[in-house]
């Protein structure tokens, strides 16, 4: 290195040297180096204002906070795909969606946790981003927003509002156009509900730990920088570490395992410590450089996981379906509701009946002489009317 610094130098004189610099610069700093990043506190704040948006909306978003932590046993090491507990890795090819695609493989994974499987946990990530595409409604268009940066969160919105999510079945994943629009029938359906979520920091990793085995996995997102990814040949799983600490992340993903023995030599830069989190990326099965799973490992010690929070959430048992109603539905809902309430209503009383035919018969105010036999006539008629109910 040091003799290329000096061949440019001697070569291109001061232009050179400076080039040299701004060079050296572009490769240690996030800062530079970073497209579309965001910063922790930034992040932080997304997950806790979500949290309070649940609240507000009448869910049990953040209910689980004051759950005591679970007994269950921490292993070493956790590997989802040795159980087939999540699910297999998309790619979101070359748009900004990274977002998008971990929290529908959160909320597939906790779908698992349910005991769902096959079709049924295959969760649409095009539903998703256009969800949170019509809660943004800044006057851009759908393409414009799936290629640039937008609110992590903004899908855990959507989801809260009522629209999704739904299963890839019925919206897959197709061309994104800027005229792309679905119909508000499809848009406001709901397969599932999120039921509660979760925040909590990623540096208590014994508490994180736990909530990967209860729940499926975890939503986080770090600084991603493509020099410190080591891809591993014939199908192995990638790794990844940034040595320097920085303030600034830039992909969202989500952690569905660990391991506490993954040795410090499998990265780029050697950590202190041995240990890693198993990452379900959103780059399709392979690795930074076209080799690998799709997975990949992140040490504890990367620079950009000591701050921030992780997300988790919970969905519902059953199956839910939400649709907008028509003013046809609608007709035909009240109707039958007015039936059903004629018809559940009450037989009623013999003496209810009594008062009401009495009711109904003109009042006799006094009797007269010589009239007793239509009195009579008038009172035995009334008794008839009463009988007849």
């Amino acid at each position: 290195m040091e003799n290329r610094i000096r061949f440019y130098c001697s070569r291109y004189g001061l232009t050179g040297f400076l080039s040299v610099c701004i060079l050296l610069l572009f490769l240690k700093s996030p800062v530079l180096a970073a497209t579309g990043s965001f910063s922790v506190m930034l992040w932080n704040r997304e997950l806790q204002a979500l949290e309070s948006l649940g609240r507000k909306a009448g869910n049990e978003v953040g209910a689980e906070r004051n759950v005591q932590a679970g007994t269950e046993h921490v292993p070493v090491r956790y590997d989802p795909r040795q159980e087939q507990m999540v699910t297999p890795v998309r790619d979101q090819q070359n748009l900004a969606l990274c977002w998008d695609y971990a929290g529908i493989a959160l909320m597939e994974s906790a779908l698992l946790k349910k005991g769902y499987r096959g079709a049924d946990v295959d969760l649409s990530e095009l539903h998703g981003a256009y969800a949170a595409y019509c809660q943004q409604a800044d006057g851009s268009s759908f393409s414009q927003f799936c290629r640039r940066p937008n609110t992590r969160t903004a899908l855990f919105e959507a989801v809260l509002a009522g629209m999704g999510p739904v299963l890839e079945a019925e919206i897959p994943m197709r061309q994104i156009t800027d005229d792309f629009t679905l119909p508000e029938q499809q848009l406001c359906r709901q397969q599932y509900k999120v039921v509660s979520a979760k925040i909590q920091p990623l540096s208590d990793a014994d508490a994180c730990k736990q909530q990967i085995l209860q729940t499926g996995g975890l939503m986080i997102s770090y600084y991603s920088y493509g020099l410190y990814y080591r891809d591993q040949t014939e199908g192995g799983d990638t790794s990844y570490y940034f040595p320097y600490g920085t303030k600034s992340l830039n992909h969202t993903v989500e952690v569905v395992g660990w391991d506490d023995i993954y040795s410090a030599e499998h990265f780029v830069k050697k950590p202190q410590k041995d240990g890693a989190w198993l990452v379900k990326n959103s780059w399709g099965q392979k690795g930074y450089s076209r080799a690998g799973s799709g997975f990949y490992w992140i040490s504890y010690e990367d620079g950009s996981l000591k701050e921030q929070l992780a997300l988790s959430v919970q969905m519902s048992g059953k199956m839910v379906q939400i649709k907008p109603p028509t003013a046809e539905s609608t007709g035909r809902e009240e109707k039958q509701e007015e039936e059903e309430k004629v018809i559940s209503d009450p037989t009623p009383t013999w003496e209810e009946r009594k008062e009401c035919a009495l009711w109904q018969m003109p009042v006799i105010e006094e009797i007269k002489p010589g009239r007793k036999h239509a009195v009579r006539d008038r009172l035995s008629m009334q008794r008839k009317l009463v009988n007849r109910f």
